[in-house]
């Protein structure tokens, strides 16, 4: 595409050419793959992007603020158009697939409220098998409205960069499906940009359809920031409290309200990875200078200032905790929250997530979540079970996509198939995530 070309996707008072430090106009190698910093500006540019409503300076080591596409890399974080790779790095040179270009776009498109004009019908390729689940939707929608293609080959090819003619021809596609006669600016609404994970919440419906008693369950995709969350209701936490129990103590810690003695650390280590109710009563003890019950006062102050309104310790120190955990509550969003906030690092602090995530990855529990997973799978859990109660929380990464996954039960009357159902939960959201690793039905 020539220069004119590739300008005349954009309004012309507002077309900037393509570039990024190491490459030159664009149009000047236009089958070359497509960046993640071009990706990003060049559907910023699509939507007349107001970079100036974000910060000025990238929060990336590999984005410095005066490179020529970080307005845009921030202006497409904020909105949760895109994400980073990890906590400190954007990869802003790193090639963007075909179905991650058409995912963003389509988020976008929801964030501007913006509807195409879908008439057709949805486009089957012959490797349609290849497209992952997250990317389905925004796929779909694009070629039922005539967007995305069938090629001579009748491949998409999902996985593989996609190129910057290929880049341009779906933006302008969609540009002339939208604006050739819109002129007011497009105005941005950040809860808008992430769909819903329509099949996989689908599929947990229909498992958790079969179960007689109370059943509750959260995922978080933490690449694309995708959500879903079944019966959020305020359920019996039981050992789940103890990740709250851990953040105020970690940042007790931090404040200088107390020491991180060895043996408070082997209480707050116990706690975490073997569940031990009596470093739990150790750590509230030590919080409380001695008093558990002072104790129990800066775990609930903590978990009110962190903004869970749902979750709530109750404990009085006279009795014993297996005989009152069901005072303790919370909600698998709650939760999902908490350890959403321990894979980026900001739960207390980047030190302290660090410390409670590597106290979960040893964990010794590992018969829910993780025994849904392949072998090999990276988890960091934490469980909690009473009488008629199991949970199970865990960070996975994968393939696919990095997860949290919440799941709650009550009222079980057998604690092997709970334990079970919780185990066959993990496996179906792993199979969406990652359709090739296993033989599961998606």
């Amino acid at each position: 595409m020539s220069a004119d070309g590739a300008a005349a996707i954009f309004r012309a008072d507002n077309a900037v050419l393509l570039q990024s430090p190491d490459v030159s106009v664009i149009s000047e190698s236009v089958e070359t793959p497509v960046t993640r910093a071009e990706a990003i500006a060049a559907i910023g540019q699509l939507f007349h992007a107001d970079t100036n409503m974000t910060a000025a300076a990238a929060q990336w080591t590999d984005v410095s603020a005066d490179q020529d596409l970080t307005a845009y890399i921030n202006w497409g974080s904020s909105l949760h158009l895109i994400y980073p790779r990890t906590d400190t790095e954007f990869a802003p040179n790193d090639t963007i697939s075909k179905e991650d270009f058409i995912m963003i776009l389509y988020r976008a498109l929801n964030s501007a409220g913006l509807e195409l004009q879908t008439d057709g019908q949805a486009v089957t390729w012959s490797d349609s098998q290849m497209i992952s689940d997250y990317a389905d939707e925004a796929i779909d929608t694009l070629s039922a409205a005539g967007i995305i293609e069938t090629g001579e080959d009748d491949m998409l090819r999902p996985g593989e960069p996609i190129t910057q003619a290929s880049a341009y021809q779906i933006l302008e596609k969609t540009y002339q499906s939208l604006y050739e006669d819109l002129q007011e600016e497009v105005v941005f609404d950040d809860t808008a940009a992430i769909p819903e994970m329509t099949k996989l919440k689908e599929k947990l419906e229909q498992e958790l359809g079969r179960q007689s008693n109370n059943w509750a369950v959260y995922v978080k995709c933490l690449d694309t920031g995708q959500e879903i969350a079944i019966n959020d209701s305020h359920m019996c936490s039981a050992s789940l409290i103890k990740l709250f129990v851990a953040g105020t103590y970690l940042r007790a810690i931090e404040d200088g309200a107390v020491e991180d003695t060895s043996s408070n650390s082997g209480y707050l280590s116990s706690m975490i990875s073997r569940s031990s109710n009596t470093a739990w009563i150790g750590l509230e003890t030590a919080l409380g200078h001695g008093n558990q019950d002072k104790g129990i006062d800066l775990v609930n102050a903590f978990i009110q200032s962190e903004g869970y309104k749902q979750t709530e310790r109750k404990l009085a120190v006279s009795k014993a905790v297996s005989s009152v955990g069901y005072s303790n509550f919370s909600t698998v969003s709650e939760v999902g929250d908490v350890l959403d906030r321990v894979y980026h690092r900001t739960y207390v602090s980047a030190d302290a997530s660090e410390r409670l995530e590597n106290l979960m990855l040893n964990q010794e529990h590992r018969q829910k979540i993780p025994s849904g997973l392949p072998y090999g799978t990276v988890c960091a859990n934490k469980t909690g079970e009473l009488s008629d109660i199991q949970n199970d929380s865990a960070i996975v990464w994968s393939d696919g996509c990095d997860y949290v996954l919440i799941v709650m039960s009550e009222e079980n009357r057998s604690e092997g198939s709970a334990v079970r159902e919780i185990s066959n939960i993990s496996s179906i959201v792993y199979d969406y995530f990652n359709p090739g690793d296993t033989s599961g039905d998606w």
